[in-house]
């Protein structure tokens, strides 16, 4: 064999490759460059962290600072806090103290009622999300979410005990202090139906749409004619129309009297306790405005009036809105049970904050004159809602008529003074200038 032939024992023994370097020393290579890597990967993670505290970023301070916070809102200037909470300092407290005393929304170590009841307020106020609320206060998400759901709770039985229904006897003041309205005496409100944008999965969609293709929840409501809610019936669908509405509320918890009545629109149909204008006749009170003549029967002046006595369910509602915006979007963040509580939240809110307002006092002679037609029409009123429709249109239209020839008479009579005196000037300077001349 010769002495250079390779030997197959040594090829065993040592392998080495085509660079070079032996495996042993390839497989030290790469353990160095990736002990590197993981060197320069720990000093990026000191100095760049991938997990951050969310309760830092929002408030750095803590719940103290929050608290803070609430407590310069609450010594601020008058201004800003009715701007961003919707109610007056004074209303604040007294709404706070009734919300210690009669519901289960209590402060606790972290947050108190105070700032609870601030965040709540300014959600429903402002109509803002509740990130951008959190963001506000310094507080985390979670904190206003569990805020808003005790808060709904607090806030239902608010509207349980301030949005109470007419007794039987009760007698509004406004057709004894309003002299159009005098004719209307037994009215107890206006019952209208107001639809209030919604958020439902898209699944469920359908039958919240209403006649203009909006998703909404059909509120009805009874007002006063102070400007109160007396009955709010919320969460039916957008596609119900009035006269379903009014049949549903009947069948839970809506009282209607026969010597007493409410003034609806004429979709919820005549009954008992419920006085409709007359169909077919101009009615609303934009058709009255575009129009240069004033009513020309018993009919369009009865429809008038009425109009005139309805549109107190219109205004209130729109003020609310104004004042709580959240009742004009649909946020996503809560379900349909949750934007149910939130109308109540908000028409029991505007109850109470009317409750704090002083109401001015009937004159011994208007309480004497509220005492005999209260006896009246616990006598005369009859049950029969056409029958007491024509009698208030007859009337109403019999007085109209006086009225029309007793002003027509006296603008006569201003016509004919000054006939006469511009004769009797005319005499005087006639005369004046003859003596002149002489």
């Amino acid at each position: 064999m010769p002495d250079n032939a390779p030997n197959r024992g040594d090829d065993d023994d040592a392998v080495s490759s085509d660079d070079g370097y032996s495996e042993e020393e390839d497989l030290l290579i790469i353990g160095l460059a990736v002990k590197t890597l993981e060197s320069q990967g720990n000093k990026k993670r000191l100095h760049f962290p991938t997990v951050f505290d969310r309760r830092e970023i929002v408030n750095p301070g803590g719940s103290a600072a929050a608290e803070e916070f609430g407590q310069k809102l609450l010594t601020g200037h008058e201004r800003r806090f009715v701007e961003e909470l919707r109610v007056t300092k004074v209303q604040f407290y007294q709404l706070a103290d009734w919300i210690s005393v009669n519901t289960s929304m209590k402060g606790s170590s972290r947050q108190s009622l105070h700032l609870k009841l601030m965040i709540f307020l300014y959600v429903i106020g402002q109509g803002c999300t509740q990130r951008a609320a959190a963001h506000h206060f310094g507080v985390s998400q979670s904190s206003v979410s569990r805020i808003m759901a005790t808060g709904l709770e607090a806030f239902a039985d608010i509207h349980r005990t301030f949005v109470v229904q007419p007794e039987p006897t009760e007698v509004c003041h406004e057709p004894i202090t309003k002299p159009k309205c005098q004719y209307f005496f037994g009215c107890i409100g206006a019952v209208d139906g107001t639809h209030i944008a919604a958020w439902v999965p898209e699944e469920g969609q359908r039958k919240w749409y209403n006649r203009k293709s909006l998703i909404t929840q059909n509120v009805l409501c009874a007002v006063r004619l102070d400007g109160t809610f007396s009955y709010v019936l919320a969460g039916c669908e957008g596609s119900v129309n009035d006269a379903s509405l009014l049949r549903h509320a009947r069948s839970k918890s809506l009282k209607l009297y026969a010597d007493r009545f409410y003034v609806g629109d004429a979709g919820f149909g005549a009954c008992t306790g419920l006085l409709v204008p007359y169909i077919g006749i101009r009615y609303h009170l934009n058709d009255w405005k575009v129009s240069l003549e004033g009513p020309q029967n018993k009919e369009e002046l009865y429809n008038l009036r009425h109009s005139r006595l309805r549109i107190i369910v219109e205004l209130t509602f729109g003020r609310v809105k104004r004042k709580f915006r959240i009742m004009r979007s649909s946020p996503p963040e809560y379900d349909i049970y949750k934007q149910i509580l939130i109308v109540y939240a908000c028409t029991g809110l505007w109850n109470f904050l009317k409750s704090l307002e002083e109401k001015p006092a009937l004159n011994k002679a208007q309480e004497e004159y509220l005492q005999s037609m209260t006896a009246w029409a616990r006598d005369n009123l009859p049950s029969d809602p056409e029958v007491l429709r024509d009698e208030i249109a007859i009337d109403q239209w019999e007085e109209h008529l006086a009225y029309i020839e007793e002003m027509r008479q006296y603008n006569n009579a201003i016509l004919q003074r000054k006939h006469e005196k511009h004769l009797g000037d005319e005499e005087w300077k006639a005369a004046r200038h003859f003596r002149l001349e002489r």
